[in-house]
């Protein structure tokens, strides 16, 4: 249930690839996230436990360890510090709906409720998982993300700001397709606390507001750098 970055990207994209083949990694965002705690107003991680498996396993190769000790640890941390939220009751019933399902793989949730959020959001954009594109693994250096634009037939290219740091931009250019990269600023939105508390999971912002005004605060963080 990721940022509200993530989602923002999606909005201004007619193609979003989820980019399942990327090697998954500990202490990540992969699987876990922030939320508001309950008793500090401070993040606190909540985290979807996984198998300890091999250190080349994919995102998609990752298996969950969901037993109902851990089912009801992860939904009671969100229960703690959500509850009383106006707009708590029915995504809370889709998140513990996702959880009951015996599916072992990280990817499967994970998409599962991105794409719940997509719909809530009202967010459009044709979801394609890297894996369903059959380009092998992601390496480092972001080369599979032009191989991927060019599988798409794609006309340009929106990375994250963190992507100036690694793509060759060469490759893209030399096909037309233009490099275009996301410089999010996190917009802020009623909380109960006295003091604003960024970088949250989605949850913390759909918790908190009705979906259309979720969506408005998500595009009003929009700007971008060629």
């Amino acid at each position: 249930m990721p940022w509200l970055g993530f989602f923002n990207k999606a909005i201004n994209c007619d193609v979003f690839v989820l980019l399942d083949t990327a090697q998954f990694e500990k202490n990540y965002f992969q699987n876990r996230n922030r939320i508001l705690s309950s008793t500090t107003c401070e993040r606190e991680w909540i985290t979807v436990p996984v198998s300890r498996g091999s250190h080349t396993d994919l995102i998609c190769e990752k298996q969950i360890v969901l037993n109902r000790k851990t089912k009801n640890r992860y939904l009671s941390q969100i229960q703690r510090s959500y509850s009383t939220y106006p707009f708590y009751r029915d995504t809370m019933d889709v998140i513990t709906h996702a959880f009951s399902v015996e599916d072992a793989r990280l990817s499967r949730l994970n998409i599962k409720l991105i794409k719940y959020f997509f719909d809530l959001l009202d967010i459009r954009c044709t979801v394609v998982t890297a894996s369903d594109l059959r380009l092998g693994r992601c390496k480092p250096g972001g080369i599979i993300n032009y191989h991927i634009c060019k599988r798409l037939g794609a006309s340009s290219y929106l990375s994250g700001v963190s992507g100036k740091d690694y793509l060759d931009e060469i490759p893209f250019k030399n096909d037309n397709i233009d490099v275009v990269y996301q410089e999010f600023k996190h917009p802020v939105y009623v909380q109960p606390s006295d003091t604003f508390v960024s970088h949250l999971s989605i949850l913390d912002l759909v918790f908190s507001l009705p979906s259309d005004e979720a969506r408005d605060v998500i595009k009003s963080g929009y700007a971008i750098k060629s």
